[in-house]
């Protein structure tokens, strides 16, 4: 489960939603879902945001499970979340954009979730005109989520204070009928993670997202520029492996206990609603340590880098790493060079 809290009040969590599988299922990695790793969550991550996001990716949590299993929930937003009035317009516009695609037969999205992104939207709206709008400045304090934060905190930006259209802005229970959010996964990826060594049994420990422009640029105020978010997971051999998110994460209602899915649809009729795991290439593997069975396994973590939105540290076993992913994405997304990698750095060791 992934809980929210409110530090007041630390015994009773404000919000909770349940990532975990309640049925065995097919499992993305090498282990099957009867393995006792499949039960536990590691971690999880938000995907940063942007000025230049309109979509819903920054509002999805993404659940990293012990065995390698990615599970992702959208919307989910904290009872008192302060959002970008830019974004949120942005996002008002998007679903009327996807809407009227669906509505051409140009959009697998469906009517009826057309309607539940309106309806849900328009909640955040309608919170807003009742509302005031809360100016950001240098001196205000913010205890907004990482994947909300503007990319640069000296900017003035106005953000609105909204809470989850299905509570009250107190935390109970808000009128009218809500959908329950769908868990959406596991994710696929190809290939399949594998270890060096087959015979050890390995978890994962953490998950980052990193929003990473696909273009080299000093201007940090340019917005039109294409992003791709990269999506690394560590595991407790001391191997990261990188990934491409090719597919935006968007929101799923369950709907009288049948779980819709957009843009999937039967090939029989082209009419029935089909679950489709989302795929995530992956880029590379690379190894920071060498494993040694006299030293003890300490879980990788990460440490998203504060000023390089490319670059990812990772504290393991045999001390801390860095990995800029800024030379393997331009050889993926330029074609400068297909055989370039990540550049990986030891920042400090405890070999020795």
């Amino acid at each position: 489960m992934n809980s929210e809290y409110d530090i007041r009040r630390p015994d009773d969590p404000t919000q909770t939603f349940t990532f975990l599988p309640q049925a065995s299922s097919a499992s993305s990695s090498k282990f099957t879902a009867i393995d006792p790793l499949s039960r536990y969550a590691t971690s999880f991550a938000f995907t940063p945001y942007s000025p230049s996001t309109f979509d819903f990716s920054p509002l999805a949590v993404t659940v990293l499970i012990a065995n390698g299993d990615v599970y992702t929930m959208n919307p989910i937003l904290p009872l008192r979340a302060e959002l970008p009035l830019r974004y949120l317009q942005g996002l008002k516009a998007y679903a009327r954009q996807r809407r009227r695609k669906a509505e051409d037969g140009r959009d697998g999205l469906g009517i009826d979730q057309a309607d539940s992104w309106d309806i849900w939207i328009g909640d955040l709206i309608k919170q807003y005109r009742e509302g005031t709008k809360v100016e950001d400045s240098p001196n205000r304090s913010s205890n907004r989520s990482s994947s909300m934060a503007p990319a640069d905190r000296s900017s003035k930006e106005d953000v609105v204070k909204v809470h989850p259209p299905h509570l009250t802005s107190t935390g109970g229970p808000a009128t009218g009928s809500h959908k329950a959010l769908l868990r959406q996964g596991p994710v696929i990826f190809t290939p399949a993670p594998q270890e060096a060594d087959e015979d050890e049994e390995t978890y994962a420990s953490d998950i980052a997202i990193l929003k990473v422009s696909a273009q080299d640029g000093d201007d940090e105020e340019d917005t039109t520029r294409e992003e791709v978010r990269v999506m690394s997971i560590a595991w407790s051999s001391s191997r990261v492996d990188i990934g491409l998110c090719t597919e935006v994460s968007e929101p799923v209602w369950v709907d009288n206990d049948v779980s819709i899915v957009i843009s999937v649809f039967d090939d029989a009729d082209g009419q029935v609603p089909q679950q489709a795991n989302p795929t995530i290439p992956i880029l590379e593997s690379v190894y920071l340590a060498d494993a040694s069975p006299d030293e003890p396994v300490v879980a990788p973590s990460f440490v998203i880098d504060a000023v390089y939105a490319d670059t990812i540290h990772v504290r393991h076993s045999q001390g801390l790493s860095s990995i800029n992913t800024r030379p393997l994405l331009d050889s993926i997304l330029l074609g400068d060079n297909e055989d370039v990698g990540s550049s990986v750095e030891t920042l400090i060791s405890t070999d020795g």
